[in-house]
């Protein structure tokens, strides 16, 4: 019988492999522990993620690494943190054929990481939890666009403790982010609150604001917002900012959205050149960062980091101003990974930066060539 995952884990150590080299090789059965465990690319929290893997799902143990173990989940290949694993199996050491016996050891020891930042609920309706699990009592809800304050995350990555205005709780990693375009908006300061030069009480106080002053948040760091107010940019603690609405509102004909589309639209018949992010030629990604760029909105460089921004998008829900994403596309034709993007303008049409002998143009998503690459689609603008 298995060991329950809430108290105990299985994890592969002996004697024997304190003495192997720092990346061990395995050959074993596991089994996650926890819900929408995420696959990385490499061994660290900061890399991308590949997919997320189900509670129950098995995958097969190929390595371990200061904590991480690479596993094979499908056809993905690539680490996961070892505490949302359970090994399954007696694990053999393939460079060194010694059998490593398994050993149960406790999680509830298992600190959390301090740490503080502001993140961008993304789901609809959200509960804050009194701990960190979907048993817990609810303490409170949010709604999309919120922001909460992080002050500590859990050992297994999966929950954050936030404060939102006076409520402290729980919260599921996977229903926000930290995507600066989800965060920055315009808000309403709720208390005096001292306006200073640098995000820490050391800084110099530029003036006091009083409650009600409207303010625009442009950036955050740890609990504080770098915001702008009469025209000077300053710090003030976030907790003394009430809710911010985002300013990439898709509201009226004069919205960000519409903003954007026209943009895309102006650069029509320009030259397609690789690396070339603008204003006489581009790559699609450097099209599509050039006129985000011009609305405030910040996209990473490539195709496939933009395709992790915002939120995602069924293809049945797009509307004009949402990121579509291609696999395959010119010189990666064999490739399943991202290598194209374009803007959706409505009417199941989208403007990209085709190739060097089409440069900028429009084309249909039902296109045969385009539906049969089609991967997602992303929105960065709410």
């Amino acid at each position: 019988m298995r060991i329950s995952s809430k108290i105990k884990k299985t994890i592969c150590l002996s004697a024997f492999l304190l003495s192997l080299p720092l990346c061990s090789v395995f050959a074993a059965t596991g089994e996650v522990n926890g819900n929408a465990v995420r696959l990385r690319k490499e061994p660290s929290t900061e890399s991308k993620i590949i997919t997320l893997m189900e509670k129950g799902k098995q995958v097969e143990v190929l390595g371990e690494s200061n904590g991480w173990y690479q596993v094979k989940c499908g056809e993905n290949t690539g680490w996961v943190l070892s505490t949302l694993v359970d090994c399954l199996e007696t694990v053999q050491s393939v460079s060194s054929g010694i059998t490593v016996a398994t050993a149960a050891v406790t999680q509830e020891n298992a600190a959390p990481i301090t740490e503080t930042k502001i993140v961008a609920v993304t789901g609809s309706s959200v509960n804050l939890r009194k701990e960190p699990n979907t048993d817990s009592a609810v303490v409170g809800k949010v709604v999309e666009g919120d922001n909460l304050i992080v002050l500590e995350t859990s050992a297994d990555m999966q929950w954050y403790k936030i404060q939102f205005g006076d409520i402290e709780g729980y919260v599921f990693a996977e229903l926000v982010t930290e995507d600066i375009n989800q965060i920055k908006g315009t808000g309403k300061v709720n208390d005096t609150v001292n306006f200073r030069s640098e995000p820490t009480t050391d800084a110099a106080i530029l003036s006091k604001l009083a409650p009600g002053t409207s303010v625009t948040v442009l950036d955050t760091q740890n609990e504080w917002y770098k915001v702008l107010c009469n025209d000077q940019e300053g710090w003030v603690v976030a907790r003394c900012v009430d809710r911010v609405t985002p300013t990439t509102s898709r509201s009226g004909n004069g919205s960000v959205a519409s903003r954007v589309v026209e943009l895309a639209k102006a650069q029509l018949g320009k030259k397609y050149v690789w690396g070339a992010t603008g204003p006489n030629s581009f790559d699609c990604s450097g099209l599509m960062q050039y006129i985000f760029g011009k609305v405030g909105v910040t996209l990473n460089r490539v195709s496939y980091d933009q395709a992790t921004q915002g939120i995602k998008v069924a293809k049945a829900n797009l509307v004009p101003g949402d990121l579509v994403f291609f696999s395959g596309i010119n010189s990666s034709s064999g490739s399943s990974k991202i290598s194209h993007v374009g803007l959706y303008i409505g009417g199941n049409e989208f403007i990209h930066a085709a190739n060097s002998k089409r440069g900028v143009v429009k084309d249909r998503l039902d296109d045969s060539y385009y539906s049969t690459h089609y991967v997602t689609a992303r929105r960065v603008i709410r």
